[in-house]
């Protein structure tokens, strides 16, 4: 028995051994986790990422995801890449607001109701997105990599659309992050906090009457099946990040993180490119499965943006002077021909 174990060992070990003779470095894995399916559009651009790295270094450096949430939940990822037990995780950017204010910006009730404001906004030279990602960098030892957009907020319902709070009072709402469910009670609802993955249970079992959530939702989670409205709110921008661990970055070498940040970057950029696209694709299916899609009318805003404006008033006090850099910033891209029609 002892001599089997003996050679099992020797012959694991023999790959290793021989790298070692040639001048081989052996290749360097980073584990992924993402609690979607890789089958989902907005998916595909980790595959893109890990075939990126992959081929730019050779083979040197290898990327394993594990998706479907085989190792983490959409809520347990952010604590998993913090404490290094994941070197990278696909983490909505809402989920850093409890913890770190500054990341609650894009949040607040219409300040980002414009595509051009998202758009200029997540650059990756703007002070705004700078600024946010120091900020988690700093609180919660991640370091973000790219940033992937999953679209306005919109509420899905049955029956009468929710347009203004008075459709809102006394409703059971689904909302995937705590800025959301603020709203909801800030406005008369009731939310009921749940995964993105649980929002179609809640719906169909009858837990919430509504959801607010991306429209992207409608699609990816077959949520036309279980509501017929879509309400066009756009109160706030949904954003992903995809962050890695600042301990494994340190590990990798100069050369091995400019790759990794090069390939960041042309995967962030087709990722925009064609997310308009299929925003407006889901649109279209909404429109195919008979959903009525109802648009505010500028009272219906007024509305919303006095039931919510102690929403700005409190991430004004908890983000403090971080917070009035972010508004100062804000408020010279509202003034800017580019973002203000």
């Amino acid at each position: 028995m002892r001599l089997l174990l003996s050679i099992l060992v020797l012959l694991a070990s023999q790959p290793a051994v021989l790298a070692a003779e040639q001048g081989v470095t052996p290749a360097k894995t980073l584990r992924v986790t993402l609690a979607n399916s890789l089958k989902n559009p907005l998916s595909q651009n980790l595959i893109d990422f890990k075939n990126a790295i992959e081929e730019d270094s050779s083979g040197a450096l290898r990327v394993e995801i594990f998706d479907n949430a085989q190792l983490y939940s959409e809520t347990q990822g952010r604590a998993a890449v913090s404490s290094g037990a994941i070197d990278i995780a696909v983490v909505p950017l809402g989920d850093y607001a409890g913890d770190i204010p500054a990341a609650g910006l894009f949040q607040q009730p219409f300040l980002f109701d414009l595509k051009p404001l998202v758009l200029a906004s997540t650059k990756r030279d703007h002070p705004i997105r700078k600024t946010i990602e120091q900020e988690i960098l700093k609180k919660a030892g991640v370091r973000p990599l790219y940033w992937q957009p999953y679209g306005g907020t919109v509420l899905l319902s049955n029956g009468a659309p929710v347009t203004n709070p008075s459709a809102m009072a006394g409703r059971n709402v689904a909302a995937i992050d705590s800025g959301m469910g603020n709203f909801i009670t800030n406005c008369g609802g009731k939310p009921r906090l749940v995964s993105a993955p649980e929002t179609f249970k809640t719906l169909a079992d009858k837990t919430a009457d509504s959801s607010m959530t991306g429209i992207l939702s409608l699609k990816e989670r077959e949520l036309w099946r279980v509501t017929n409205t879509v309400t066009k709110l756009r109160y706030s921008e949904i954003l992903f990040l995809i962050v890695i661990n600042e301990k494994s970055w340190q590990a990798l070498t100069e050369d091995q993180r400019t790759l990794i940040s090069e390939a960041a970057e042309r995967v962030e950029q087709s990722i925009w490119r064609w997310y308009f696209l299929l925003e407006a694709d889901t649109y279209q299916l909404a429109q195919e499965k008979g959903l009525k899609i109802q648009e505010l009318t500028p009272d219906d805003i007024s509305d919303w943006r006095i039931c919510s404006s102690v929403i700005v008033e409190s991430f004004m006090t908890d983000a403090g002077e971080i917070g009035e850099q972010l508004m100062n910033a804000y408020g010279k891209l509202r003034a800017d021909p580019c973002c203000n029609r």
